[in-house]
């Protein structure tokens, strides 16, 4: 059965036949001094402590976007593990300025791919609205940057990415931003609908524009977290992102369906 596992923020740890996904991989979790006062390298201990307690072969990466919080560490994943990344023009650039092989496959959206048992099918979306209500670092990434970054030159690309992805004859819906396009987003049956709901607030009818599109059996908000914080203890909650006022509001536009607030490292069919 495949499976994912929810590593905080948007990051999950997808699982089929010992073969592994990442998706926005972010172990580092670096505290708001280290963010905001220095340029952000990531934290090669956390990291390292997350891959010896994997159980199984992690095979690729994805980045849904270029914020730090998708895409810093990816560098130190695919340069230890010897796997590709797949990612927007952003993405691209930001593996190539650490002296790595950039993306495979450039993504933009409508593409279809597979790594090892899971197929993946990319989705061009908008990145949703945080600070005040304001898309926080448009833009593309430099590409005669020289890392590390301050966190305002990681630009979140374009486009921004929502992911469709098949495994052992399930699918799992990820939307890394609370935004969408909503004539680009395809009516589609899914086994797990994982959805940012960091600033879903400020995204009109959110709830009811995923559920109209994305037919799932199960809604798995995430990326609601303080991830200036461990993902240990009692969590705190980015402002307005409480998840237990976000299943109210899902299933009041999708009575019936089964909203799931996850648990870190917690094991969830996909």
């Amino acid at each position: 059965m495949a499976t994912a596992k929810w590593l905080g923020t948007a990051s999950l740890e997808l699982e089929q036949d010992g073969e592994i996904l990442l998706i926005d991989p972010h172990l580092s979790r670096l505290n708001k001094r280290r963010t905001f006062l220095h340029k952000i390298r990531p934290d090669e201990e956390k990291i390292d402590r997350y891959l010896g307690e994997v159980k199984g072969q992690i095979a690729g990466i994805l980045v849904t976007h270029a914020h730090h919080d998708h895409l810093m560490d990816a560098p130190y994943l695919a340069q230890k593990l010897g796997v590709p990344v797949w990612g927007n023009e952003s993405v691209d650039t930001f593996m190539r300025l650490h002296g790595l092989p950039g993306c495979p496959l450039v993504l933009q959206g409508g593409e279809r791919f597979n790594l090892g048992p899971f197929e993946i099918e990319p989705i061009k979306t908008r990145h949703g609205l945080v600070m005040a209500g304001r898309v926080p670092f448009p833009g593309q990434i430099n590409p005669h940057s020289r890392p590390p970054l301050w966190v305002w030159e990681y630009r979140h690309g374009m486009p921004p990415l929502a992911v469709l992805v098949s495994a052992g004859g399930q699918t799992l819906f990820h939307l890394g931003t609370a935004n969408i396009i909503d004539n680009l987003l395809p009516r589609r049956a899914v086994d797990s609908a994982w959805l940012c709901i960091s600033g879903y607030n400020y995204t009109p009818q959110f709830c009811e524009r995923i559920a109209d599109k994305i037919k799932a059996k199960r809604f798995i908000p995430f990326h609601f977290e303080d991830f200036s914080a461990p993902l240990a203890g009692k969590m705190s909650y980015i402002p307005g992102c409480d998840p237990k006022a976000y299943k109210e509001k899902q299933l009041a536009c999708a009575p019936g369906v089964e909203v799931i607030i996850p648990k870190p490292y917690e094991t969830i069919p996909l």
